[in-house]
């Protein structure tokens, strides 16, 4: 996931400094969350998301399809958990 954060950065051209004002965070705060160094929130993982154009299960390597899915996606039949248990 760490490798996605910095290619899906380089891929829109953007330096780290980019992101980290973007983000509202320094430099070096960004640059330990794109090294493993620190933890990132599920918000920021979302921020990035959103800044990047993927889903969030692409940005955390579950999913090798970036496809975001929102209102205009196609509604799957059911619920989504009904049958998962949870």
């Amino acid at each position: 996931m760490l490798f996605r954060m910095r290619k899906l950065r380089e891929k829109k051209k953007m330096t780290q400094s980019n992101v980290a004002d973007a983000m509202g965070v320094t430099l070096r705060q960004y640059q330990r969350y794109e090294h493993g160094e620190q933890a990132l929130s599920i918000e920021g993982w979302i921020f990035l998301a959103d800044l990047y154009d993927v889903s969030l299960d692409y940005l955390v390597g579950r999913s090798d399809d970036p496809t975001r899915y929102g209102a205009s996606a196609p509604e799957k039949e059911g619920p989504a958990l009904e049958h998962s248990g949870l």
